[in-house]
């Protein structure tokens, strides 16, 4: 029955998010203790590292952090297993669903304690006694060649085919030709990105990484 379900949830269609995941410390649920962490961090884990085996998170020191597969290496004792992060692509060329196994039984998504497995969607919050960290994406603007399933696929600036030049792919999954942002003005490239806000999301075009979706300030109260 237990197999069933976990495969009910990696064949369900959910959010699916770019090829990293990212867990950024937010504000702490009612601390009970000085806070043992300097401020917000940041773990990011890409596709790539999914691709053997699950990636395995510990608690250490009040933060998240990236540990070795359980069973390889000797049991840290300042470590306490949280959970472990697998990944699946998705159905577009940059999409993947992620995963979260729990490794503590207090360990908890969007207030839900999770049984064998939990499919973790952009914007979902995890807890563990009074941590909390916000799932989310880091994304960059980097041309990229075309794949094959996008190459005839149109620009929604010029209507040429994404075919034509190198493309990015805006935080809102709609894709664009960007042939070289270090000569934007020049009319000859396509850098069709760079022409205005996002026709589908809204988004102006930044040339700058940044988390999607971004935390609310209100999340990031305790290290302000």
């Amino acid at each position: 029955m237990a197999d069933r379900a976990e495969d009910a949830i990696l064949s369900r269609g959910i959010q699916s998010m770019l090829g990293n995941l990212c867990l950024f410390q937010i504000m702490e649920l009612l601390p009970r203790k000085p806070v043992t962490a300097t401020g917000p961090s940041l773990v990011r884990i890409d596709a790539e590292q999914c691709g053997t085996a699950p990636v395995e998170l510990s608690l250490q020191n009040g933060k998240c952090v990236i540990g070795s597969s359980r069973g390889k290496s000797r049991k840290i004792r300042s470590q306490t297993p949280l959970a472990a992060i697998i990944c699946r692509p998705g159905n577009g060329a940059d999409d993947y669903s992620w995963f979260l196994i729990p490794r503590w039984c207090l360990l908890t998504v969007n207030g839900v304690r999770p049984l064998g497995l939990a499919a973790l969607d952009a914007g979902a919050i995890l807890a563990c006694g009074h941590w909390r960290w916000l799932v989310t994406s880091q994304w960059a603007p980097s041309p990229r060649p075309v794949p094959e399933a996008l190459a005839k696929r149109e620009c929604p600036v010029c209507g040429g085919e994404l075919g034509l030049a190198p493309i990015v792919r805006c935080q809102c999954g709609r894709y664009y030709h960007l042939e070289n942002p270090r000569d934007r003005d020049n009319p000859a490239l396509l850098n069709c990105y760079l022409s205005g806000p996002c026709g589908l999301c809204g988004a102006e075009p930044s040339l700058e990484s940044k988390l999607f979706p971004e935390p609310d300030e209100k999340l990031l109260s305790p290290f302000t």
